[in-house]
């Protein structure tokens, strides 16, 4: 079954969520003037901008996070699913989503330039994506090498490893099209607003780079909101529990 670490850390992957999409419901009365303010730094706009532009932080850095806990299933994988070691997904947390506000904070007050950001949130996305698939194709050649052995050689150990080992194949391919399906909405997101950003520089554009960017969160939002049910679908299949409406279209009972 799907660990309860990388749960964990989705949970606080939708908290976070959940907090920056209160952040931008209680932003639409602000920029409709149904509340009045005299300037955008007047309490509680900004710190209403960090709930929101945190949530575009963390679902960034929680591909990181995915492929953290899962590089640590593979390393613990002899006995990874007996044991909770709850420390991994309390330490993740614990440093990524600070991290995801501290980065908010930093963006909303200026301190962090957004060219620079979106640099490095596109790197990082790369960096994750490439990473997660590397940690598949280690894990598929590991087992096929320890199939053939225990095929050679059988004994106990080897014998539960190679379901361990299986186990963690399993769960890496159940959730890794909607890491896939997340990463693309984030790269297509930032690069749409990295492009618009730099294209868009004249103050007479400044309306275009609105506009633009405002479709570019568009796009966060879209894929975040597609990849969710996805990941949660593929834990229900992974752990036997199939939701009814998808039981429905299964036709299963």
């Amino acid at each position: 079954a799907i660990h309860l670490n990388f749960l964990f850390t989705t949970a606080g992957l939708y908290a976070v969520m959940v907090t920056g999409a209160v952040g931008r419901l209680l932003t639409i009365p602000y920029e409709m003037r149904i509340m009045p303010y005299r300037e955008v730094i007047e309490f509680p706009i900004p710190f209403l901008a960090i709930l929101r532009q945190a949530s575009y932080s963390h679902a960034t850095f929680i591909l990181w996070i995915w492929t953290i806990e899962r590089a640590c299933a593979t390393i613990f994988v002899s006995d990874y699913e007996q044991k909770s070691r709850f420390y991994i997904s309390y330490i993740l947390n614990g440093v990524f989503i600070p991290g995801s506000y501290l980065t908010a904070y930093l963006i909303v007050t200026g301190e962090l330039f957004c060219l620079f950001f979106l640099r490095i949130g596109l790197c990082l996305i790369s960096g994750a994506l490439q990473s997660f698939r590397l940690l598949i194709v280690y894990n598929v050649r590991r087992l096929a090498r320890l199939t053939h052995h225990v095929k050679r050689h059988p004994d106990e150990y080897s014998l539960s490893l190679r379901v361990q080992l299986n186990e963690n194949v399993r769960s890496m391919k159940k959730i890794e099209f909607g890491v896939y399906l997340l990463s693309c909405g984030l790269a297509g997101g930032l690069l749409l607003i990295f492009t618009a950003v730099n294209s868009l520089s004249s103050p007479y554009q400044f309306e275009k780079l609105q506009w633009t960017s405002c479709v570019g969160n568009l796009i966060f939002a879209f894929f975040i909101l597609c990849s969710a049910p996805w990941l949660q679908v593929a834990i229900a299949i992974h752990t036997g529990d199939i939701p009814p409406i998808l039981r429905f279209f299964l036709c299963k009972r």
